[in-house]
C-alpha cells in the first residue's frame, strides 16, 4: 500500500440527469480525474470534487449526491478503481474495433477516382482513433490521481492496440484502392467504377477479381484481419 492509497480521501459521486434535461453528459469532464464504477456513479478524490460542474448540473435540473468513504477503505477503493479503468479500456477497444469494421464494410457512395478511397477511408476512421487516444490519456491522468501505476493497467499494451488498429485501417484502405485499380486492368470497368465510388463491399470485389483471373489475396487478408 503506497502513501497515496493510505491517505486517499475519496468520495462516491452519484448523479441523475432527467431525460428531457439540457444537461450534457459530464463523463468527458470527469474521466481525467475520477473513475466511473457504474453508469452515473464515480469514485473521486475529495479534493477533486468539481463544484462548478455540479452547480451547472443542478441548475439544469440534474440531481447529485456526494458520499464520503472512510479513509481506511483506501486500498479497496484503489482496487475497485483499477478494475473499473481496465473495464473501460476493454470496452473502448471493442467499440473502436467495431467502428473500424463497420467503416470498412460500408463505404459511403461518392463519385471520384479510385485513389480517393484511401483519403476518404482515413478521414472516416480518424475520429475513432482520436476518441480512443483521448480516452486513454484521460484514464492515465485519473489513474495518477489514485496513485495507480500505469504498468498495472497495461496502458502500454492499450496504446500498442491503438497503433495496430490505425495501421490496420490504412492497410484496408490501401488494399481496397489497389483492388479497384486491379479490377480495372482486368477489364471489368463497371465493377471498377462502382468500387471506385465505394459501392462494392470488399468481399464482392475480391470475388470479382478472382473470377477475372486476378489475385485478391491481399484484399481478403486486409479485411479478414
Amino acid at each position: 500500500m503506497n502513501e497515496t492509497t493510505t491517505n486517499l480521501n475519496a468520495c462516491l459521486l452519484i448523479y441523475d440527469i432527467p431525460e428531457r434535461s439540457n444537461v450534457r453528459n459530464p463523463s468527458r469532464r470527469l474521466r481525467s480525474f475520477a473513475v466511473r464504477v457504474n453508469l452515473s456513479c464515480w469514485v473521486i478524490r475529495e479534493g477533486d470534487i468539481p463544484y462548478t460542474l455540479l452547480h451547472e448540473m443542478a441548475r439544469g435540473g440534474a440531481s447529485w449526491h456526494v458520499v464520503r468513504f472512510d479513509a481506511s477503505e483506501g486500498e479497496k477503493l484503489v482496487g475497485m478503481a483499477m478494475e473499473a479503468i481496465k473495464r473501460d479500456i476493454r470496452d473502448a477497444m471493442r467499440r473502436a474495433n467495431r467502428s473500424a469494421d463497420a467503416a470498412g464494410r460500408k463505404l459511403e457512395p461518392t463519385v471520384g477516382n479510385p485513389s480517393e478511397t484511401k483519403r476518404r477511408y482515413a478521414e472516416r476512421t480518424r475520429p475513432i482513433i482520436r476518441r480512443l487516444t483521448r480516452l486513454l490519456s484521460d484514464v492515465q491522468k485519473a489513474a495518477a490521481r489514485f496513485g495507480i501505476d500505469c504498468a498495472t493497467l497495461s496502458l502500454t499494451d492499450a496504446m500498442a492496440g491503438v497503433n495496430a488498429l490505425q495501421a490496420g485501417m490504412y492497410t484496408r484502405a490501401r488494399a481496397y484502392a489497389e483492388a479497384v485499380e486491379q479490377v480495372r486492368v482486368l477489364g471489368d470497368s463497371a465493377m471498377a467504377n462502382a468500387a471506385g465510388a465505394d459501392l462494392v463491399p470488399a468481399g464482392i470485389l475480391a470475388d470479382d477479381i478472382n473470377d477475372h483471373g486476378g489475385d485478391a489475396s491481399a484484399l481478403r487478408d486486409a479485411f479478414a484481419a
